[in-house]
């Protein structure tokens, strides 16, 4: 009789156990969709300038800063929020981060005019800010014990297809739908997101934040400053160029407007295989898929910059620009982890702020140098910009090394 109560105690134990590890992949997936959301909102412009300017009545410089202003909202809310909201229960700050970016991302579509756009987005900014705050530590403390890897890798995944793809998908749905729908799409993602973190995320409560010290500390080391600032300027670098991409390609290249969105389905498509490169290259080489991604893109712009007249160097151009530009989240989240290896959160928190200070700065720029000299002088800033930051990283990734040849985190190369 004992025997069969222990078995049948054994039995719901077991099942209870398989639901729980359900529920926790759940919930990762749907944080890692969350980050595509909130990327995909990032970046959506890019791929909308000409329907955002055309509607709003603004130049298209302008309705560039609407990534301009998100990013530094990201930038200067990551250490913050992260301070702040650490020590809340997951269960219930989750779902009310989510609930922001519906609400915003609801407001944006709405939106009777630039200014109050530009502010909806900045509410939405913060809360982005705020799921970087929470997102990847609870997904790695849900999976099970030797799959935290895994689970933080998934959480990343929605940020590199965000990249890859959400702008090619806004810009379709924006051409097809209009730019008020699109965005509405965002939203309606973004609430099923919401219901299926408030239903599955379990009550866990926060551990002891980022403390400014200890990231003020981790940036006075001079490999990792000069590290992240050779990140910040190639992500400068790439964004000058990238937030403008759709009149780059109408100016420079003569594409017809209705042709963007399948560059931009060209670009995304050659940005899974760079993805997946990447993936392949940095446990083994990752000096190398740091160079080729930052080299390959500096050498692709000024291929477009040279020739992107004649179509098929356009064509070629902007697969080349999706297959390095994808590589290099990929590539500078593993060349930071090995940086600073006994200081992963305070590093991923000074890599959110150079990445997004950095496509801002780009954004900002790009977008002053298209209203001033006009779009060659965007490709060629883009250009130089790149150029000084390969130098940047090839002499830090010297510095890394030991007098015997050897990297001190081990090999890499």
């Amino acid at each position: 009789m004992t025997s069969r109560t222990g078995s049948a105690e054994d039995a719901v134990d077991a099942g209870d156990a398989r639901r729980r590890a359900v529920r926790a992949w759940v919930t990762i997936v749907a944080l890692s969709f969350g980050s595509f959301l909130f990327v995909t909102s990032e970046t959506l412009p890019i791929g909308l300038l000409s329907e955002l300017s055309a509607d709003l009545r603004v130049s298209e410089s302008a309705a560039g800063q609407l990534v301009t202003a998100y990013a530094f909202c990201v930038a200067v809310g990551a250490l913050p929020l992260t301070m702040l909201l650490s020590p809340l229960n997951r269960r219930s700050s989750l779902p009310a981060v989510l609930t922001v970016f519906v609400v915003g991302t609801a407001l944006s579509a709405w939106s009777p005019g630039f200014e109050f756009l530009l502010l909806a987005r900045t509410v939405v900014a913060m809360a982005q800010a705020a799921f970087w705050a929470l997102a990847v530590s609870l997904a790695a403390r849900l999976a099970p014990s030797g799959r935290q890897g895994k689970a933080i890798a998934l959480v990343y995944a929605g940020i590199s297809f965000a990249q890859l793809l959400g702008v090619p998908g806004a810009a379709a749905l924006g051409h097809w739908l209009g730019w008020r729908n699109a965005v509405l799409v965002l939203a309606l993602a973004g609430l099923l997101t919401l219901l299926v973190l408030a239903v599955n995320t379990p009550p866990l409560d926060g551990r002891s934040a980022v403390r400014p010290r200890q990231v003020a500390g981790l940036a006075a080391r001079g490999r990792v400053s000069a590290a992240v600032v050779a990140m910040g300027v190639s992500f400068t670098g790439a964004y000058v160029a990238f937030t403008y991409l759709s009149p780059l390609l109408q100016r420079i290249g003569g594409v017809e407007a209705g042709m963007i969105s399948l560059f931009l389905l060209l670009f995304g498509i050659a940005g899974v295989a760079g993805n997946a490169l990447a993936g392949m290259l940095v446990d083994r080489r990752l000096n190398w898929a740091i160079f080729l991604a930052v080299g390959g893109l500096f050498g692709t712009l000024a291929l477009f910059g040279l020739a992107a007249r004649w179509l098929p160097v356009a064509v070629i151009s902007v697969a080349l620009w999706g297959l390095c530009g994808s590589a290099m989240p990929t590539t500078f989240t593993a060349w930071a982890l090995r940086l600073a290896p006994a200081d992963h959160e305070a590093m991923t928190a000074l890599l959110v702020i150079a990445v997004n200070a950095g496509l801002g700065t780009g954004a900002l720029l790009g977008g002053r140098i298209l209203a001033g000299p006009g779009a060659h002088a965007v490709v060629w800033g883009a250009t130089a910009l790149l150029g000084t930051a390969l130098v940047a990283v090839t002499l830090v990734m010297r510095c890394e090394r030991t007098p015997g040849g050897r990297s001190a985190a081990g090999p890499h190369d």
